[in-house]
């Protein structure tokens, strides 16, 4: 029910299922732009949850997931190896912001 497209301000089939670092970024995007997202707790996914999030991205955007990273260094490699990683995943469609 978190991701249902009445609580957020648009559908996550047009933005994608946003996935970024902390819980501070997914508070930050339900105030700002009514719009919920995943968080990883970390600038590295793991497998685990790789696979939850194609499953939650199947379920509620359409299997399209936008990787948002902070843009720092660090946040810069971990966009790489997320945006890798999720390319393991035939079956999802991510993007880098």
């Amino acid at each position: 029910e978190y991701l249902k497209p009445e609580i957020i301000g648009c559908t996550l089939t047009e933005i994608g299922l946003p996935v970024v670092e902390g819980c501070g970024d997914v508070l930050h995007l339900a105030a700002t732009l009514r719009t919920r997202a995943v968080g990883l707790l970390s600038n590295r996914m793991t497998n685990w949850q790789r696979d939850t999030i194609v499953e939650i991205a199947h379920e509620v955007a359409g299997g399209v997931v936008t990787l948002v990273y902070d843009h720092d260094q660090a946040g810069n490699e971990g966009a790489e190896y997320g945006h890798v990683k999720a390319h393991r995943s035939p079956s999802l469609n991510p993007r880098c912001l």
